[in-house]
């Protein structure tokens, strides 16, 4: 196996420019982890999908869900490591997160008393406990070194404290007053106080409040000077709550910078991933990451057979997955 340094050495980075605007920033994977294959081999089985994603540092990590049996996996590596697995969670799980400690947070389902159960594992994926939390489906958001489990205006501190957290971002804050479905970060600048950030699913808008609620600032995020930047013309037309139609395929944050994977793109394409700097509503740069090719995604419209961009996470590496494929690409992000 080569070394990171001979692997960043010979998938190399190169830059196009965009006339007038942003670069597009071409990446090819640093590795590609044929996640199925890794599964059925530790455990004989078939009937499994590989659900939500996470990246920690240089490592990530998927939630693997068993059908019928209900059974879960964490399933974890990084290009250095290779793959590891967790024990079996002997009930259905669907999200994944990191703090700053390593210990992975797994959200659990199936609780029936109006409560999210957390399944707490060290860094080599031993379990610890399980922690439940008042409110259904808690979200995991990350901000900075903090990692905190999100109901509506609620949020509960992680492992070890679960401390229902003063909800000091509600009442007039423009939390409330959405319209639409919006996805939601933390954002913990290198000088000055934590901030939330929310982003429209169909508007577009990107929506930043401190810790008290007070607006900071609101812009556009500017997908359509990112499609412009991909060559991706004509620029697809923003979509309304009742198309159930969104541009952004997913979204995360690292440090300060929102990335968000552009959807109606060709799927016989990269997978074009915008690089915005909230604050300011600016585009940085586009990622194009060169996709992965499997046999079962080979059809007219994509003859090479290259996987779906559906989840992705970043942190200090990039990871893109095809939950139905099973693969797992790792991309750098500099």
């Amino acid at each position: 196996m080569r070394s990171p340094r001979q692997l960043r050495l010979l998938y190399l980075l190169w830059v196009v420019s965009a006339p007038g605007g942003a670069q597009t920033v071409n990446v090819k994977p640093l590795q590609v982890f044929d996640l199925s294959a890794a599964v059925r081999t530790r455990t004989g089985r078939e009937d499994f999908t590989i659900r939500h994603a996470a990246q920690n540092g240089a490592r990530w990590f998927t939630v693997v869900s068993f059908q019928p049996s209900g059974d879960s996996m964490i399933v974890s590596g990084s290009p250095e490591s290779g793959v590891q697995f967790s024990d079996y969670i002997h009930t259905p799980a669907d999200r994944v997160a990191v703090d700053s400690k390593g210990l992975v947070h797994v959200r659990r389902r199936g609780s029936t008393r109006g409560e999210t159960e957390i399944q707490i594992m060290s860094p080599n994926l031993k379990p610890v406990l399980v922690q439940a939390l008042g409110g259904t489906n808690l979200e995991p958001v990350t901000s900075g070194s903090d990692l905190f489990w999100r109901g509506g205006t609620t949020m509960f501190a992680a492992y070890p404290s679960a401390a229902r957290l003063e909800a000091r971002y509600a009442g007039s804050s423009p939390i409330d007053n959405k319209t639409e479905p919006y996805l939601f970060f933390g954002l913990q600048p290198d000088m000055g106080p934590r901030q939330w950030m929310l982003l429209g699913d169909f508007s577009e808008t990107i929506t930043l409040v401190d810790q008290d609620g007070a607006l900071l600032a609101t812009s556009a995020a500017p997908l359509d000077e990112a499609y412009r930047a991909a060559g991706l013309l004509p620029v697809p037309a923003h979509s309304d709550r009742g198309s159930e139609i969104t541009r952004i395929g997913w979204a995360a944050v690292s440090h300060s910078y929102l990335y968000v994977c552009l959807s109606s793109r060709p799927v016989s394409l990269p997978a074009y991933i915008a690089v915005i700097e909230p604050l300011k509503g600016r585009l940085v740069r586009v990622l194009a990451a060169e996709l992965p090719t499997v046999p079962r995604r080979v059809s007219s419209d994509n003859p090479k057979g290259f996987i779906y961009p559906i989840a992705g996470a970043v942190d200090e590496r990039l990871v893109v997955v095809d939950g139905g494929a099973g693969l797992l690409a790792v991309y750098p992000i500099e």
